[in-house]
C-alpha cells in the first residue's frame, strides 16, 4: 500500500524493503542467481518510482503542457527546477530512463535556443569561445562558419519580432 501512496521517500524504502526480504529468502534457500536477478528487479523498480517522481511532477507537467506558449524566461525557470530534481533523483536511474528524460529536457531546451535569435547567437559565441583554446585552421574554419550562421539567423528571427 505505501509504494503506491506515501512520499517519495517511503515509496523508495518500501520497494528496498520489499526486495531485501525477497532476496532473503532467496539467500536462505541457496539461490544465488534469484538473488542476483531480485538486484536487477529492485534497480529497476527504483529507476521507475525516480522516473515517475520526476515526470509526474507539476514541475514537468507545466513544461511539456503548453511549452509552445510558454514564455522563455518561464521555460528556463522550470527547466532549471527540472534539473536540480533531476540531479537529486539521478543516482537512481537506470541508463534507459536517464535517456529519456535528458532527451525530453534538451527537447525543452531546444525551444529555448530555436526561437530566440539572442539566445542562438549567446550559444554560437559560447561554442566559439569554448573551442578556442584549438588552433587549428579547421577550428578557425569551424569558428568562422558558426559565426556566419549566427549571423544569418539574427536578422531573420529578429525582423519576425
Amino acid at each position: 500500500m505505501l509504494k503506491d501512496y506515501g512520499s517519495f521517500e517511503q515509496r523508495k524504502q518500501a520497494i528496498i524493503d520489499e526486495y531485501d526480504e525477497r532476496r532473503r529468502r532467496a539467500l536462505e534457500h541457496g539461490n544465488e542467481e534469484l538473488a542476483a536477478s531480485l538486484d536487477k528487479l529492485a534497480a529497476k523498480a527504483l529507476s521507475d518510482l525516480a522516473s515517475k517522481e520526476l515526470t509526474g511532477s507539476d514541475m514537468w507537467a507545466q513544461l511539456f503542457g503548453n511549452l509552445d506558449e510558454m514564455a522563455t524566461s518561464q521555460i528556463e525557470v522550470l527547466i532549471q527546477q527540472i534539473e536540480s530534481r533531476f540531479k537529486e533523483l539521478s543516482g537512481i536511474f537506470d541508463p534507459v530512463d536517464l535517456a529519456k528524460i535528458r532527451e525530453k529536457l534538451n527537447e525543452a531546451r531546444d525551444v529555448l535556443t530555436k526561437d530566440n535569435p539572442f539566445k542562438q547567437m549567446g550559444e554560437a559565441l559560447r561554442e566559439i569561445f569554448n573551442s578556442a583554446g584549438d588552433d587549428s585552421a579547421e577550428s578557425a574554419e569551424k569558428d568562422q562558419t558558426q559565426l556566419e550562421e549566427a549571423g544569418q539567423k539574427l536578422p531573420k528571427r529578429v525582423s519576425s519580432l
